[in-house]
């Protein structure tokens, strides 16, 4: 089975919008409306866009879009709370051991991922773990991530992607016009597709998954604009009272003590000229006054 022509165009927006074709964006947009698709779908995947390719690049589509009257009103998304369940559903057997590794890297990067990454933004409404999946193939393919790929290739089949939509999802991407992908980059993509589905069909017996994602009740939702400030006010502001001023600090040169035996004991040497460098590197006339006498 082929990709729905909306899929196939919402792949091209969001592999365009990765490749900072802003320009192309707006006339992708009109065709998947067109093509009968939602507002709810296309925030979704402007938004799916920070997993991969970052907050910077999906601000500068969702006001690209915005601006272009492509998104006239805001759509409920997956925000705060406990996070969702998306990662247990796209890692599934697996999950502990993906965890761990996650951990063993960086903990504070690996929570990040569990929390926000996967908590929020992937267990957000809007479009199925299958799409989102199909978004995150074609990107990595592009970026030749190949063992990310053989990973998020099994969830999207597990999620009822076929091996066929997930090929037109990787030929889809590397089609981005006037960006560049070897050919070597393209087929090593499509082995590790052909070898997801052996792996899938293997250990899961080729059998869909649930993409039903779990969220706290009230956690999607539209937020409200947060408390407008011009930075936190003093205490003294608070108190009425004139604050002191802050002293400058002061910066303090350290210098080595050294008591009269280890003097006595150290070797005679003739004192340089003043201005001249010691085998040490430093100027002699620096540290003339902080030298013990001869």
């Amino acid at each position: 089975m082929s990709l729905l022509p909306k899929e196939a165009c919402l792949i091209r927006l969001f592999n365009a919008a990765g490749c900072h074709q802003w320009d192309r964006l707006a006339p992708l947009a009109r065709e998947f409306y067109d093509l009968g698709g939602s507002l709810e779908e296309l925030v979704a995947t402007t938004r799916f866009l920070v997993t991969l390719i970052g907050y910077g690049p999906a601000l500068k589509a969702t006001l690209t879009l915005h601006k272009a009257g492509f998104m006239p009103k805001h759509v409920p998304g997956k925000v705060g709370g406990p996070p969702g369940n998306a990662f247990e559903l796209v890692y599934t057997s697996v999950t502990d051991t993906v965890r761990a590794k996650l951990h063993d890297a960086d903990p504070v990067l690996a929570e990040w991922i569990r929390t926000h990454l996967y908590g929020d933004i992937y267990s957000s409404p809007g479009i199925p773990l299958r799409l989102k999946q199909l978004l995150i193939c074609s990107n990595l393919a592009m970026a030749d991530m190949p063992d990310q790929l053989f990973g998020h290739a099994i969830a999207g089949l597990r999620f009822g992607a076929t091996l066929q939509q997930l090929e037109e999802a990787v030929h889809l991407a590397v089609a981005v016009p006037e960006h560049s992908i070897k050919p070597a980059i393209v087929d090593e993509a499509l082995k590790i597709l052909t070898l997801a589905q052996r792996k899938n069909r293997r250990d899961f017996a080729g059998s869909p998954a649930s993409q039903q994602v779990a969220v706290a009740f009230g956690s999607v939702r539209i937020p409200p604009l947060a408390p407008l400030t011009n930075g936190p006010p003093s205490m003294s502001a608070m108190s009425g009272t004139v604050a002191e001023p802050t002293p400058k600090p002061t910066q303090v040169r350290h210098v080595q003590m050294v008591t009269e035996k280890t003097i006595a004991a150290a070797p005679k040497v003739p004192k340089p000229a003043a201005g001249s460098v010691s085998q040490e590197g430093f100027a002699w006339d620096v540290l003339e006054s902080e030298r013990p006498p001869m």
